[in-house]
């Protein structure tokens, strides 16, 4: 700058990332460029047949959606 004042710039070397349905960055960024998304929407067949109670899935706030991170043990 030309006023004296000194300027910082701030690169950004490395990202690592992981989250439902991309497991690291190119896929992720694949998703949004593709406009898909990586949380899996549950029918009531497959919730009822995992155990679900049916009186949860008749609940208007009940959500029949999961975000599931794959390896997430492995995630540090």
């Amino acid at each position: 700058m030309s006023d004296g004042t000194q300027e910082h710039h701030i690169a950004v070397i490395g990202m690592a990332c992981r989250f439902p349905g991309a497991p690291d960055l190119g896929s992720f960024w694949e998703l949004l460029r593709d406009g898909r998304e990586g949380i899996r929407h549950y029918t009531k067949k497959e919730l009822l047949d995992n155990g679900i109670p049916p009186e949860w899935l008749e609940d208007p706030n009940y959500v029949r959606s999961y975000g599931f991170l794959e390896d997430h043990d492995k995630f540090d």
